[in-house]
């Protein structure tokens, strides 16, 4: 898989959203769908979890970038 680009401008306020129903994991934001993925049976049972955070995706040696993350809320539901 590839990256998906969503632009949003700095500062920008939008919804991420992370579902899992029936072994199905849909990536969403602000309502647009940016991924879904068929879990492998093998994972069936398992316990998962989410973290929220801001992930540049650098490494050690170039790493030379800057992130911020300002969360107003996180909802966390179970069905």
């Amino acid at each position: 898989n590839s990256p998906v680009k969503v632009p949003l401008l700095v500062g920008a306020k939008f919804n991420y959203e992370i579902r899992m129903v029936n072994g199905i994991v849909t990536t969403l934001i602000t309502g647009k769908v940016l991924d879904t993925q068929n879990l492998n049976k093998a994972w069936k049972g398992a316990e998962f979890f989410f973290k929220a955070g801001c992930y540049l995706g650098n490494n050690d040696e170039t790493a030379r970038g800057y992130g911020e993350v300002a969360y107003s809320s996180i909802e966390v539901t179970h069905q």
